[in-house]
């Protein structure tokens, strides 16, 4: 759901450009995750959630980017990218995932540094979309 309602609230109106921060979102993620996680190859990866936070960040981005520095706005679009950077880089370090005990073992195993590589695969897309 998080997914999708990232996903719909994206200022970008191009369909293609949306699909291609999704896109940069999941690669950085697999990416992220193949080289930092040993445990991938017996556990697998499952799950959108390194998307969705490679779309918050760039979410983030476009409310900082489109709106006055000075605005509410703006200033949202700051602290949520600080705390989804900021959750990311904890779960990075720490190899501890937050609100494991919403996960109920149905899900796979968490890889903790998914997180981190969606939100740097989104944030390659935002910067190759304005150069």
């Amino acid at each position: 759901m998080a997914f999708l309602t990232l996903y719909h609230s994206l200022a970008e109106g191009s369909a293609l450009r949306r699909l291609l921060y999704v896109a940069a979102s999941g690669v950085g993620s697999l990416l992220v995750s193949c080289f930092a996680s040993p445990d991938l190859s017996t556990h697998g990866l499952c799950g959108l959630s390194g998307i969705a936070h490679g779309l918050m960040a760039v979410s983030a981005l476009e409310m900082m980017t489109k709106s006055d520095p000075r605005s509410l706005e703006h200033r949202v679009g700051m602290v949520c990218f600080v705390l989804v950077a900021g959750k990311a880089a904890f779960e990075a370090l720490s190899g501890r995932m937050f609100f494991t005990f919403l996960h109920f073992g149905l899900m796979g195993q968490p890889v903790a540094v998914s997180h981190a590589g969606g939100i740097i695969g989104g944030l390659f897309a935002a910067a190759f979309m304005r150069a």
